[in-house]
């Protein structure tokens, strides 16, 4: 009996490879892996350059600065205001600081873009800004009606396809046929049969898919990193969810056609229809805040804050110790005015802040239980957490942002009211005021990837994965129990 399974199995596997359907199906997929690779690798390769091209603006605006220090060091009967003077903290900080917040993209990030488009990769420290992140422009909008094409989008919505294309006949062919019944007079029952195709069509797609997509990422430069493992594991199982679907359709035994309409109907409701709904519900029980609202109350804040300019000045400056004749003095400089009118604008639109965040969070917690129902949504967000581009990366990384604006300010703040305090000048005959000149002290951002999330998404969905199709094998298996009239 043994022997006979096996000697079906390998007549399987010779079946598959020599049938010019699933070799057309396999190349197609390949083809469309290797142009989503790189595609994926090319949108990585631009991030990296505009990072290279920031770090560089960073480097030429510090060596102008000290260029400039050096010139406004000598005694000269030119004299600059501060908002023109790099050898000012305060004027420094507003108007010649060039510094970003930046998330480099992680090894597999053309894997799946996501919403990458949308979703900045740096991001500008500008103190002309309440909230560092409102400095982002998204550029381009026409250029991101269509999305991007990349490695998620053939193995979420094509795989399934060509497999559907390649196993749907399987068994119902033979039934079809008339080939069945003669299988069903030998002594060998129709689960061992059922299991030894469905075997052969998955260990053929596994080394065609899985083997094409490691190819496809090595070709296009993205093999470089040991979470790929997780990922082709992942992707086995996505492919063997798909050949158990096989299985279960054919167990209905409803033909050819039959098993078609099934599995094409379960591709639909699994990656278009249950996406959809979990899209709706979420935009429905978490609506979005208003933005309107939020610019409306901006407006108020500033209504507020102009009613007393002095009164809020001096109740900021009050949190700093200073003798009084020095803090009257102080009130009327323009470091005291910025950092007070800044930290109450702050302070008064915070709230409106945090219900923005808390929404986000909210939204991404119930995407997180949505995934459970479609293996296709699963697959998506853990190929996203792979590559660094879901929303919980993005919403860590623009938190990053906003604390590294705040060491910042935190930073230039006791310079600049020092300076405030004694304004006088360091070279009375020099141009500049040569008060501050650490610009290699400036504090840099430094990225923290959380490559811990990426490993735990990956596991979920593999457990995930793993359990779906162990019940679709089951219940495939349990059906297949007699041969059909």
């Amino acid at each position: 009996m043994t022997g006979m399974i096996r000697r079906l199995f390998a007549i399987e596997v010779m079946a598959l490879v020599r049938q010019p359907l699933a070799v057309a199906v396999y190349a197609a997929l390949f083809a469309a892996m290797l142009a989503a690779a790189l595609v994926g690798a090319e949108q990585v390769k631009r991030t990296h350059a505009a990072l290279a091209t920031i770090a560089t603006e960073q480097t030429e605006a510090i060596s102008a600065a000290k260029s400039a220090a050096a010139r406004y060091a000598k005694p000269s009967p030119l004299r600059i205001e501060y908002h023109r003077d790099p050898t000012d903290a305060f004027g420094y900080m507003n108007y010649f600081l060039v510094t970003h917040a930046v998330k480099p993209p992680l090894p597999l990030a053309g894997l799946a873009t996501g919403q990458a488009d949308l979703q900045p990769s740096h991001i500008r420290i500008d103190f002309n800004k309440i909230f560092p992140d409102t400095a982002f422009d998204l550029g381009n909008l026409h250029a991101l009606d269509l999305g991007s094409f990349d490695l998620a989008f053939v193995l979420i919505y094509l795989v399934p396809l060509g497999l559907i294309a390649i196993g749907a006949s399987r068994l119902t062919g033979e039934q079809d046929s008339g080939v069945l019944r003669m299988i069903a007079a030998q002594p060998v029952t129709l689960r061992r049969v059922a299991l030894a195709k469905a075997s052969a069509l998955a260990i053929v797609s596994l080394v065609a898919i899985v083997g094409g997509m490691l190819l496809a990422l090595l070709i296009a430069g993205s093999l470089g990193s040991l979470v790929i493992l997780g990922v082709a594991l992942l992707v086995a199982m996505w492919v063997l969810f798909w050949v158990a679907l096989t299985l279960l359709a054919a167990s209905f035994w409803r033909g050819t056609v039959g098993s078609v309409v099934m599995l094409v109907l379960g591709w639909a409701v699994l990656t278009v229809l249950a996406p959809t709904i979990a899209a709706l519900a979420v935009r429905t029980a978490l609506p979005a805040p208003s933005r309107i609202a939020y610019i409306d109350r901006s407006r108020a804040a500033m209504d507020a804050f102009y009613r007393d300019e002095t009164a809020v000045h001096a109740a900021w400056l009050g949190r700093f110790p200073h003798d009084e004749s020095r803090s009257t003095e102080m009130l009327k400089s323009p470091e005291v005015k910025r950092f007070a009118r800044d930290a109450f604008y702050r302070d008064a639109l915070k709230s409106d802040r945090e219900t923005f965040v808390a929404r986000d969070l909210a939204v991404a917690g119930a995407t997180d239980w949505q995934r459970l129902m479609s293996p296709a949504m699963m697959l998506d967000g853990t190929l996203q957490a792979a590559a660094g581009n879901d929303v919980r990366h993005q919403l860590a990384f623009v938190a990053a942002a906003d604390a590294y604006d705040e060491r910042l300010r935190r930073w230039f703040e006791p310079l600049a009211l020092t300076n405030a305090a004694d304004p006088h000048r360091s070279c009375p005959d020099c141009p500049g005021r040569l008060n501050f000149t650490r610009y290699d002290d400036v504090p840099r951002f430094v990225p923290a990837p959380d490559h811990g999330a990426v490993m735990r998404a990956i596991g979920f969905g593999l457990l995930y994965l793993a359990s779906v199709t162990a019940l679709t094998i089951i219940w495939a298996v349990r059906r297949l129990h007699v041969w059909p009239a």
